[in-house]
């Protein structure tokens, strides 16, 4: 059964990252930042998250609070694999023609809250966790932080508070891919040791590979009985993974896929060899095939 369980996530992975390819292509986004979370977004939705996109307003639901909230492209495509969007919505994406725009909306059905502005979601997963608490739910709260986002203060007054309120539904997912928009983090505000400092608030902590299905299904796995503490996973990620000529460049933020990067990003995702840069031919055409 877990293998079957990983094999459908890592097919929801290679699909998500080849929409955002699509995305990219279509107007410039995020494209980095969305692949670095994808596999961490995968594997919420397809083997973790209790959600319906039938009944996106069920009490019961785990709440996906993606703070990150440029990183849109990776949670959009989720939503559309799990029914919540359609797929000509995402490729007239940042237009005034479709709701889907550079940071997540509330308009949008799946979609918990408008994100963007770094250093909110956390203090908003608390709020939830803590109702679902109060109301004795056994639904969870996952909160997807960048760790450039981690400089912001406010992250740091959720991350005290947490434990004081006993939020073990609480779920904090740093995605430490080490580059804050076009810096390294390090050379910024140096933010390790990361997972000490959680453990030093109060936290449960787990760093793993941010793109191993298998240590991210353990890590995230509803806890055989009840926890008093919330969980900081703090998730070792790439930039860019999947696309190797853009995996871990700095200058590789917010962009648009010319046709032909296009066309070799779509190969590597499939896991065709990695192709070498080539000519397009006079008036052709590339799509992507879900």
């Amino acid at each position: 059964m877990q293998d079957s369980k990983v094999e459908k996530i890592v097919a929801a992975s290679r699909r998500m990252r080849l929409i955002e390819a699509e995305m990219s292509r279509a107007f410039a986004c995020y494209l980095g930042s969305s692949l670095s979370v994808t596999d961490i977004l995968a594997t919420l939705y397809f083997g973790v998250m209790n959600v319906n996109a039938k009944r996106p307003d069920d009490p019961d639901r785990d709440i996906l609070v993606l703070s990150k909230g440029h990183a849109s492209p990776a949670l959009y495509a989720a939503l559309h694999l799990r029914g919540y969007l359609g797929k000509d919505e995402l490729l007239r994406h940042s237009t005034v023609h479709s709701r889907v725009y550079y940071h997540p909306s509330a308009k949008i059905p799946g979609v918990e809250v408008s994100t963007g502005s770094l250093g909110q979601g956390l203090s908003f997963g608390v709020g939830t966790a803590l109702a679902q608490k109060q109301d004795g739910r056994a639904s969870r709260t996952f909160v997807i932080l960048g760790d450039g986002e981690l400089d912001e203060g406010s992250n740091w007054e959720a991350i005290l508070a947490a434990p004081a309120f006993g939020l073990g539904n609480l779920v904090a997912i740093v995605d430490r891919n080490g580059i804050q928009a076009n810096s390294p983090t390090e050379q910024l505000i140096p933010l390790e040791n990361l997972e000490a400092k959680w453990k030093a608030f109060g936290w449960r902590t787990r760093a793993l590979d941010g793109h191993s299905i298998p240590q991210l299904l353990q890590a995230l796995a509803a806890p055989a009985r009840a926890q008093s503490r919330p969980l900081a996973v703090i998730a070792k990620t790439v930039r860019n993974k999947g696309i190797s000529f853009q995996e871990n460049q700095i200058k590789a933020w917010n962009l648009q896929l010319s046709d032909e990067d296009f066309a070799r990003a779509c190969a590597e995702i499939r896991g065709q060899a990695r192709t070498p840069r080539r000519k397009k031919a006079p008036g052709s055409k590339v799509g992507f095939r879900e």
